[in-house]
């Protein structure tokens, strides 16, 4: 597929077709801004796409590594003769000669990955870059890196780079559909479901498999015994080596929020009560979870200053809940043993909040509005109060369009086929919201249906059937 600058996406990149068209148009001749960044959490494929584009473009890649800036000047100096097509090695002393003698050779695109190295080790490189990619001549310049806080600051406040950007891509992991796909499970949709739930779309983790994927049609349970729970995989402690990475302060503190919130603390009071926090203190530590992507803050739709907590890396679920408590036992009795001993637990605390997670995905980003009953202008969990029951009742979903609530949902991740009691507690839910709700629509997620619901709901037009088939390839 070509764009408008006429750069075709290698073959060898899997989806991001948007994110292409960015750094495609980015690069293409005669833009306007030629400064960009491109960063995301590690293990997305920003490095990939970025050496990509360079090569594409006929640009100059170059990654840093940390160092001291005498080395990392040196190291560019190193690379300099395989970018510029030959010539000596030079000497530069600063990045400012650095970048003139690049405004020199003027390649079309230059990339610096691991950028935020390079700010470690020379604060004032921003101040210099930015004397650069003011001028109108010159290459585009795409700077791109992991640390998602120190990325985001070079565009921030008084930041010498503020204004200077046109491009800001922040590549994020696949999402369900695109996961399903890049595993090649076929129309396996249960096992999708459920390895989506265990490790997410985070490209690399393919690759730390060892290559191995599942057998569509045979469930994943030789899958996570050879690799998942296998100590000597690379994906066995990926979720304790994510935080790992991450530059945090009270990393116990940040420890501790993360537990909670895998255990199923989604709310402010719920997280500071399991954490024996007051709840004004976690402010901090959860602006700065969702800063680094670890955690995704959904705004109430029927509550707008109320807001749940959910994790945005299901691998750091998958290692909190099912292998961190169970490590000993893993090594010592097994893989297999150890998983048919966290069979029901996977199903109740990692399958069942992930279903209701790709419910609202498939809501926001999937159904189309004939099927919602409006659009989708905001989409989260909620609770209504419940007087009879003298408590609130949870509300998976919630689709509200302007003042109107046009839908709710519920998410059963259970074996049985649903009959009709999940439809009947919706319809109580529905009434419990009063007159805002009168006209909304219930959609109900199951892994399957029951053929007795589906033949009572083929004549209510207020009620959709969700189930695994059309979560993946209907709308």
């Amino acid at each position: 597929m070509s764009y408008y600058c006429n750069v075709e996406k290698p073959e060898d990149v899997f989806d991001r077709e948007w994110e292409w068209e960015s750094l495609a148009q980015f690069s293409r001749p005669g833009a306007g801004f030629r400064f960009g960044l491109i960063y995301g959490r590690r293990r997305q494929g920003k490095s990939y796409l970025a050496e990509r584009v360079a090569t594409a473009t006929e640009g100059w890649y170059w990654e840093a590594t940390q160092g001291t800036n005498r080395q990392q000047l040196g190291a560019f100096a190193a690379a300099w003769p395989e970018l510029s097509g030959g010539g000596p090695i030079p000497r530069f002393d600063s990045w400012a000669q650095a970048l003139q003698e690049l405004w020199k050779a003027s390649p079309p695109l230059v990339v610096f990955d691991e950028f935020q190295y390079l700010v470690e080790s020379d604060p004032t490189l921003p101040s210099v870059l930015q004397t650069k990619v003011s001028r109108p001549a010159g290459p585009h310049v795409l700077i791109c890196g992991s640390a998602m806080g120190a990325m985001r600051d070079l565009l921030a406040g008084s930041a010498p780079l503020r204004g200077r950007a046109s491009l800001e891509l922040v590549i994020r992991p696949f999402d369900f559909r695109a996961s399903a796909e890049f595993w090649q499970l076929g129309e396996d949709w249960d096992s999708a479901a459920r390895l989506h739930a265990l490790v997410g779309g985070t490209p690399a983790f393919r690759g730390l498999a060892g290559g191995r994927l599942p057998e569509p049609g045979r469930g994943l349970d030789d899958w996570i015994t050879g690799t998942l729970f296998n100590p000597s995989s690379a994906l066995f402690r990926e979720g304790r080596l994510i935080l790992e990475e991450e530059p945090v302060q009270d990393r116990n503190l940040y420890v501790g929020t993360l537990a909670a919130i895998a255990g199923g603390a989604t709310r402010r009071g719920q997280i500071a009560s399991a954490l024996g926090r007051a709840e004004s203190s976690l402010a901090h530590v959860l602006n700065s979870l969702v800063e680094l992507a670890l955690v995704e803050r959904l705004e109430d739709p029927l509550h707008g200053r109320r807001s749940t907590f959910h994790l945005a890396e299901p691998m750091l679920r998958t290692y909190r809940v099912l292998i961190a408590p169970r490590e000993a036992e893993i090594i010592s009795r097994g893989p297999k043993w150890a998983w048919r001993a966290a069979r029901d637990t996977a199903s109740a605390q990692v399958y069942g909040p992930h279903f209701e997670h790709l419910a609202r995905e498939w809501a926001r980003g999937y159904a189309t509005e004939r099927t919602l009953g409006g659009s989708p202008e905001k989409v989260g969990p909620s609770v209504v109060p419940d007087p009879s029951a003298r408590q609130s009742a949870e509300l998976d979903l919630v689709v509200r369009s302007g003042d109107t609530i046009v839908s709710i949902g519920e998410a059963k991740w259970t074996k049985a086929e649903v009959a009709a009691g999940g439809v009947s507690t919706l319809e109580y839910k529905r009434a419990l919201l009063g007159p805002s709700a009168a006209g909304a629509k219930l959609l109900l997620f199951a892994p399957r249906f029951a053929p007795e619901l589906r033949s009572a709901m083929a004549t209510r037009s207020d009620v959709e059937l969700i189930d695994l088939e059309r979560l993946y390839t209907g709308d």
